[in-house]
């Protein structure tokens, strides 16, 4: 099996958005049990935050397209 890497090793659109998303969403579940969620039997558990940030980082880095630039080469 042939043994591929990136062409270059700066952060592809698709990571830095996924990394971004992921850090949008951590930070809004904070804003959300600090300011909206008052009462503590309602906060978000970490549980449920790690999925959120997940699912979001997840689905930012799928739907963001791959850049001009970003392209697999041979190891």
């Amino acid at each position: 099996m042939a043994r591929l890497r990136m062409k270059s090793a700066t952060p592809t659109r698709k990571t830095t958005a996924g990394a971004l998303g992921g850090a949008i969403a951590t930070v809004l579940v904070w804003a959300v049990n600090t300011f909206v969620l008052t009462d503590p039997g309602q906060k978000i558990t970490g549980e449920v935050a790690a999925a959120i940030v997940t699912i979001v980082t997840f689905a930012v880095s799928y739907f963001v397209a791959p850049g001009s630039k970003d392209e697999v080469v041979p190891a």
